[in-house]
């Protein structure tokens, strides 16, 4: 499981009521590269909604999670293709105590190896499609 690899995910995990989603056909809204760190932000919307959501979302009539990830430690990044519907597959693995994030399926190709990734917000939104 990808969560495995990434730091603070318990919100997701009682979300998701323990049973988190796999990393597949993911709606990638934004790749933010930051020298800080060095870090790199991806933006997406998980391909399944809770079946007991927060009330909050209920009440707000949200269908879709949108998560962030950022990866810090950053030393090497190669990204290929862009879409303005970019929906991708992420694979997460370790190696030699780095994690190695890479894109699989899809527009954008990318690989990148990082000391950490967290997860860096969580949050559910109405999506009309």
């Amino acid at each position: 499981m990808w969560t495995q690899y990434v730091s603070e995910t318990t919100g997701l995990a009682t979300v998701y009521s323990g049973t988190v989603p796999a990393l597949e056909r993911l709606n990638l809204h934004e790749v933010c590269l930051q020298r800080d760190g060095p870090s790199v932000l991806l933006r997406f919307d998980l391909n399944k909604f809770p079946v007991s959501p927060p009330k909050k979302w209920v009440s707000q009539g949200f269908n879709t999670v949108q998560i962030s990830l950022r990866l810090l430690g950053v030393d090497d990044i190669q990204l290929s293709g862009w879409s303005s519907n970019c929906f991708i597959d992420i694979n997460l693995t370790r190696n030699d105590g780095r994690i190695r994030l890479n894109t699989i399926n899809g527009p954008l190709l990318m690989e990148v190896t990082a000391d950490l990734v967290l997860l860096n917000s969580i949050s559910a939104y109405c999506n009309g499609v």
